[in-house]
């Protein structure tokens, strides 16, 4: 289970803004349905719990994965230059497809 603070705590995203209050949230049998690959939200929920450490990622298709998660909930692009320095990403590496 998520916590509203958690899925908060990146001020200014889509993320926080879905979760704020701010918005009429959908709920299913009283449960918040978020209609994303459910791995793919794990790294992100992994990431928002511990920001300075990347969660485990074993190959770029899993990074390429992350990266669009946070782009997606508007926070990659507060948190790219930290990504890459965490990952030590040689900008190559990143499918050019993914960024905007």
């Amino acid at each position: 289970m998520l916590n509203r603070e958690l899925l908060c705590s990146i001020p200014n995203s889509m993320l926080e803004a879905k979760f704020s209050g701010r918005h009429p949230i959908e709920k299913k049998n009283g449960k918040v349905y978020i209609n994303r690959n459910p791995t793919s939200f794990e790294y992100l929920v992994d990431y928002l719990r511990n920001p300075k450490k990347l969660p485990k990622l074993e190959n770029k298709y899993q990074l390429d994965k992350l990266y669009n998660e946070l782009e997606y909930w508007g926070l990659r692009s507060t948190h790219q230059i930290e990504l890459e320095k965490l990952l030590k990403v040689d900008p190559s590496y990143i499918d050019p497809n993914t960024l905007s």
